[in-house]
């Protein structure tokens, strides 16, 4: 999910990667990255709620201990 957002953010401004550390750049950064967000398609979000039980259940079998995903 987090590659999709970042990847979306650099499609829509390319030139975020150059920003700053400043109020100008922090606001077109945030505006940019809300944009970006509604453009996720909800078929990814729907993804990633179906597969928590399955994720929950790996990590319960794993005793809490590190899982790959």
């Amino acid at each position: 999910m987090c590659l999709k957002l970042k990847n979306s953010i650099l499609k829509l401004c390319p030139e975020s990667a150059l920003f700053g550390d400043n109020k100008s750049d922090r606001k077109h950064f945030e505006n940019v990255a809300k944009e970006a967000w509604k453009a996720i398609p909800n078929h990814v979000f729907e993804g990633c709620v179906n597969s928590m039980p399955r994720r929950v259940q790996a990590v319960i079998a794993a005793k809490g201990w590190y899982k790959k995903y």
